[in-house]
């Protein structure tokens, strides 16, 4: 997500028109303290969920708060 941030709101409604009914998985890193970047848009798991417009289908996160960070994997229909 980092990497296409800037450009998210149209990579989100080229996904839409493009692939409906298809499955997207997303694996995401969100860093707790250090995490600079893209606040503006979402900060955790449960608000990229919201941010994004499509069904989720499921969601897990992997705590590695030892390291500063956890990640994510969730599943969605386009």
């Amino acid at each position: 997500m980092w990497y296409i941030l800037e450009d998210l709101d149209s990579v989100i409604e080229n996904l839409s028109e493009k692939f409906q009914n298809k499955l997207l998985i997303v694996n995401q890193v969100f860093y707790k303290e250090e995490q600079e970047y893209g606040n503006e848009f979402f900060t955790c798991l449960d608000e990229m969920t919201a941010y994004l417009p499509w069904e989720c289908l499921k969601k897990i996160s992997i705590d590695r708060m030892d390291d500063g960070f956890y990640e994510s994997h969730s599943v969605y229909r386009i």
